[in-house]
Formats: structure tokens, sequence, C-alpha cells
């Protein structure tokens, strides 16, 4: 950048840097805190540059102000040799854009020590009240004695207005998502109060990868106009956050992965829904669902929690399929080593299980174990178990339950009339049964 001096004279050009306003007022901000300390603290921040927050006056003008102001009330009431001011110091939310308003008051904390309450002395300085360019303002006092240094006092003051300035973010953007996704939103937040307090906490903790996502893809569609512009301001709002270091940095967690299991995969709300579950812990849920009660296709789900966008529920298997091409058409779960064990892991819970009831005999209910039966004379006699079993071979979702303390399965009730009609055909070829086995017979035929 070049400037002319005295053009008109000829006297030239002169080489100029041009001025980066930002980084000026970052480097005015950051001597001012610095002054903040015990050994480097001045009466007033020294910030001379006019802002029009606060009416087109400057934070350095205010407090000297709000200084002389004490003072000529200390004299007046004749305390000056028991009251000591040390230092004023703007603590405003007009410092912070979108915080205030119009009519807002200009806050200004005062920190002395000496004999004199803080809420005495506060009494005594808005006994009459005071205005700077139009602007009320409100004297804060507080004592090194009671309250402490001015230096924390106004890193409270700091941390309290990057909360208030996280919140006003937070609504701002639930405010985006009711108008421009009101659907989807209606379909997804049942509580918006609570939706808002946890869009707050994911802000304060730093979650706001999946935020910024779900905003740049009303920015890619490019239309309509004023949705695009919203939308962008509030991912340039965050970028500003960052820049601040309003959001706290939260410790980069392992990724981790749960389950859960659904009677309705579809709607997990129809029916019954366990979650937080190891893979084992759900598979034993899985196989306790009984097909009567079953509102949709029974199922495992996963939930990975890994930082992404990707955090949140997807299915793994249903009606006994584990769905490995679907959940690899997702890239991030292609590639997430969480994700792939759970997809192997489950596989082989189904192939152990399904090898396993193959080799297990089924027995028919009438036969399923030796029993005793009382003769017309009362006495008992064992009969013996017919041969024969009916394996059950691979899981599938209408698995059924075993009957309380029996042991046996109600699916056996067909495989018993299948086995039935064989032995009819049997029949002929037999020796003629004696009466008790004939009846007996007879009786599970019915």
């Amino acid at each position: 950048m070049v400037t002319w001096i005295f053009k008109d004279e000829g006297f030239g050009i002169l080489d100029c840097a041009p001025i980066d306003y930002e980084e000026v007022v970052k480097g005015t901000l950051q001597s001012a805190k610095e002054r903040l300390t015990e050994d480097k603290l001045t009466p007033t921040s020294q910030i001379s540059r006019r802002e029009a927050a606060l009416g087109g006056n400057s934070r350095h003008d205010i407090e000297e102000t709000v200084l002389c102001y004490a003072q000529s009330e200390l004299e007046e009431m004749r305390l000056t040799d028991d009251v000591k001011l040390i230092a004023a110091r703007i603590y405003d939310r007009r410092l912070r854009e979108g915080l205030y308003t119009e009519k807002s008051d200009i806050d200004v904390v005062l920190s002395y020590s000496g004999d004199i309450r803080e809420d005495d002395f506060f009494s005594m300085l808005h006994e009459h009240g005071m205005e700077i360019g139009g602007l009320p303002v409100d004297i804060n006092p507080i004592s090194t004695e009671k309250t402490g240094s001015l230096e924390a006092y106004m890193e409270q003051a700091e941390k309290y207005l990057d909360q208030k300035e996280v919140e006003k973010l937070a609504v701002d953007i639930d405010t985006f998502a009711y108008d421009n996704d009101f659907y989807e939103y209606q379909d997804r937040v049942e509580d918006r109060e609570q939706q808002l307090q946890e869009l707050k906490q994911d802000l304060m903790d730093g979650k706001i990868g999946p935020i910024k996502s779900w905003l740049q893809v009303f920015v890619d569609e490019g239309e309509p106009e004023e949705t695009v512009s919203e939308a962008q301001q509030l991912i340039d709002r965050i970028h500003q956050a960052e820049d601040k270091n309003l959001f706290h940095q939260a410790e980069q967690e392992k990724p981790s992965i749960s389950f859960y299991v659904a009677e309705c995969m579809e709607y997990p709300v129809m029916g019954k829904y366990h979650e937080n579950l190891t893979l084992q812990e759900a598979y034993e849920l899985y196989e306790k669902i009984p097909p009567e009660r079953i509102n949709g296709v029974k199922g495992i789900g996963f939930r990975l929690e890994d930082g992404s966008i990707y955090d949140g529920l997807f299915e793994l298997m249903s009606g006994g399929t584990v769905i490995k091409d679907v959940i690899n058409e997702i890239p991030h779960y292609k590639e997430s080593p969480l994700v792939q064990k759970a997809i192997a892991d489950m596989v082989k819970i189904l192939s152990e299980q399904g090898i396993r009831k193959s080799m297990e005999p089924e027995k028919e209910p009438a036969q399923a174990a030796d029993h005793a039966v009382h003769e017309s004379d009362g006495k008992e006699k064992e009969t013996a178990s017919r041969e024969g079993n009916v394996p059950e071979m691979t899981p599938k979702a209408d698995n059924p339950a075993r009957e309380s303390g029996t042991g046996r399965k109600e699916s056996v009730l067909k495989a018993l009339r299948e086995r039935q009609a064989k032995l009819k055909e049997q029949e002929q070829e037999k020796q003629p049964r004696d009466k008790t086995q004939s009846r007996k017979k007879g009786e599970q035929d019915l």
C-alpha cells in the first residue's frame, strides 16, 4: 500500500502497510488484560478506541468517569481516609455482539479496599443514578477483602459472557432449524426446551462438527438465498467462537460401540427395546423375544460413538440376517474397526448358535423325557422314549421361546404331527400294542 505525501506539492509517495484493525483490537484487548495483573494493574483499561456499542464512548473514558464519580461520593461522605479506589473496568454484555439491546445498561465493576460494605457502597453510588452519553451506567463495587481481586472477578465475568454468547448462538441455530427444517424437526424433537439445552451443552463441550456439517448442507443447496445466507452466518459465528476459544475443547474420547435390541427394527417404540448392551447381551435378549409378541421384524443394531456425524443408531442384524452390504455402503462404517468387528462377531454368534442347535436333540412333547404312567391297579410303569430328533438348524427371527420349567419347545408340535403321519404308515408292519399303549397313542393323535 502506498500513500502520497503532499501530492500537489510533488513530495512523492510513502510506503505504508495496510492496517489490520482486527489484529489491532485483539492486541489492545490483550494488553488491557495484562494490565489487570497485580503488578501491572492500572486504574482503567486504557482502551481509548471509541465503540458504537458504548454510545461512541471509549472504555477508558467511561471507566475514568466512574472512578471520578465514586471518589466524589466518598469525599461527600468523608470516607476518603477509610476507602481506597483501585480500578474500574467495563465487563458488559455490550462488548459482545448480539447480547445487548439499545436500552441495556453499561456495567462497570469498581474495585476498592477499605471499611465500607459492598451493598452500602452500591446504594450510595446508585442513589442519584448515572448516565454517560444517554446510556445508564450500572456500577458494581467489589471489595478486595470480601470478593477478591479485580483480575479474578473479570476472569469470571468473561466466562459468564462466553456462556451467554454460546447460548445465544444455540438459540439462533435452534430457531434456524425450526424455521427451515420444520417437519424433520417436529419428527425428531419432542421437547424443544430440552433440545435447546442439549444443543447448548454440545456447543460448550466443543462438539460442533455435526452442527457445522448440517448447516453446510443448506449452504451447498444454494437456495433459497435467504436460507443460504443465514446458514453461512451461523457457520461464520461458530468459527469466530472457535477463534475466541469460547468452546471447551473436550478431551478426545476413545471411540466406542454399544448395541440395542428392538422387537420392531423399523419402529423401535413398537414393542420391547433395550440399549447400551454388549453384543452377547443383545443376542440373548433377542432370542427371548417370543414370536407372538413381535410387532415387526425383530433385530439387533449398534450405536457408534466416535465424535463423527455418524454417531447414532444403525441396524446390524434383522430377521436372523446380518446386513453387512448395507452397512458397508457407508464408507465411515466400512472403515471403522469397531463396526467391522461387530459385523464379524455377529456372524460368528449366529454361526455358533446354528451349529449348537443343529446338534441338540429336540424331542417330541409326549416323549421328551422318560416319564411315569399309572396302571389301573395303581402301580407305576415306565414308558420308553420314542426314537428320533427334530433338530432346529440355523437361528431365525421367529425362534420360539422355551416353555417355563419343561425345556420343551412349542415348535415341536408341528414336528410331532409330521412324525405321527409317518408312524401311521409303519403301523401295519408292527405288532399290535396292548390296550394301555393303544389308548396312549390314541390320546396323542387327538
